[in-house]
C-alpha cells in the first residue's frame, strides 16, 4: 500500500465541506431548484463596475487543510477510475457507505464526462498540471525539469478569506475590476480527492478573465478572479448559474468568482515576473 499509512484524513474531511457546492455546480438541475447560500457566486457582466454592491459566497478550503499533489512517479502508479472504486477506498481506508467514499466517487465520474465544446482532463500531480499548460500554450517541446518556457504563463487565484469571516456577506467592487488580456486560458479546479486532484479545462468560447478587489462588510478584503462566459447559447437551461441570474441560455454572459482553491493559467509576456505556483 503506498499511500494507506500517510493518508491525508484531516484535510480529506474538510474538503467535504465544498463536496455539495461542487456537484450542485456540475450536474444539470431541476427547474423546482431550492438556491443555497453557495451559489452566491454568479453575477451579470454589467455588474463589473466601481461601487457595486453584492452578496458573495467564498468557500473552499483554507491553505492548511488542502491535500497536497502527489509525485508523478507515486500519482501514476496509482488506479484513477470509477471501476476501480471498490480497490482504491481499501487502498485509502474508506468505508464504503462514507461521505469520503461518495465524494471519491462523484469524483471519479466527474473526471470520466466529456463537456460538449470544451477539451477537458482531470490532474494528479503538479508536474502533469505543468505539462498540459505547457501543451495548451504551445511550449510542448519543453520538459518537466525545465523551468525556460514556465516564465511565459502564470496561474491566478484569488485570495484566502480570513477564517474570522463569514463565507457569505456583502462585498463592495472596492476597484476598478481589471480585465486580464488573455487569447486563451486554462481554469482548474480542485475537486474532493484523499490528493490533490484539479480538472482543468479549455474552452472553446472566448471567455474573459477579472481581477476583482472587494471589501466586505466584516471588513474582509478579498483579490478575486471571476470568468465571464460569454457565449451560453449551447448551456444546459438547468444550469444553476441561470436561476441565480434570472435568465435563458444565450441571453447574457454568466459571470461568477472562483474560490482560492482553483486556479486560472494564463499566458505571459513578461519573464521574469512568473508568479510562484503552490
Amino acid at each position: 500500500m503506498l499511500l494507506k499509512s500517510g493518508f491525508p484524513c484531516l484535510a480529506f474531511h474538510l474538503l467535504l465541506l465544498m463536496f455539495m457546492m461542487n456537484a450542485k455546480a456540475e450536474k444539470s438541475l431541476s427547474t423546482s431548484i431550492q438556491l443555497e447560500e453557495a451559489d452566491q457566486v454568479f453575477f451579470h457582466y454589467n455588474d463589473l463596475k466601481l461601487g457595486k454592491k453584492m452578496p458573495i459566497y467564498f468557500g473552499g478550503a483554507f491553505p492548511s487543510q488542502i491535500p497536497q499533489f502527489l509525485p508523478k512517479a507515486k500519482a501514476d502508479l496509482i488506479p484513477f477510475s470509477s471501476q476501480k472504486l471498490e480497490f482504491l477506498l481499501e487502498f485509502f481506508d474508506i468505508p464504503l457507505e462514507s461521505r469520503q467514499a461518495k465524494a471519491m466517487e462523484y469524483t471519479l465520474k466527474l473526471c470520466e464526462m466529456k463537456a460538449e465544446g470544451e477539451f477537458n482532463i482531470c490532474i494528479t500531480s503538479k508536474e502533469s498540471m505543468l505539462d498540459f499548460v505547457r501543451k495548451i500554450f504551445n511550449n510542448s517541446n519543453s520538459n518537466s525539469n525545465s523551468n525556460n518556457n514556465d516564465r511565459f504563463f502564470k496561474v491566478l487565484s484569488t485570495s484566502s478569506l480570513p477564517k474570522s469571516s463569514k463565507l457569505l456577506q456583502n462585498y463592495v467592487i472596492v476597484k476598478q475590476p481589471k480585465q486580464v488580456p488573455s487569447p486563451k486560458m486554462v481554469p482548474c479546479h480542485m475537486l474532493i480527492y484523499p490528493y490533490a486532484v484539479f480538472k482543468c479545462h479549455v474552452q472553446k468560447s472566448k471567455d474573459q478573465v477579472f481581477k476583482i478587489s472587494l471589501l466586505g462588510e466584516d471588513g474582509a478584503y478579498v483579490d478575486a478572479i471571476a470568468n465571464c462566459h460569454m457565449n451560453t447559447s449551447n448551456w444546459d437551461p438547468n444550469y444553476v448559474g441561470f436561476h441565480v441570474l434570472g435568465f435563458k441560455p444565450g441571453d447574457s454572459p454568466i459571470c461568477h468568482f472562483l474560490p482560492s482553491n482553483d486556479l486560472v493559467w494564463i499566458p505571459y509576456s513578461i519573464p521574469n515576473e512568473m508568479e510562484n505556483f503552490m
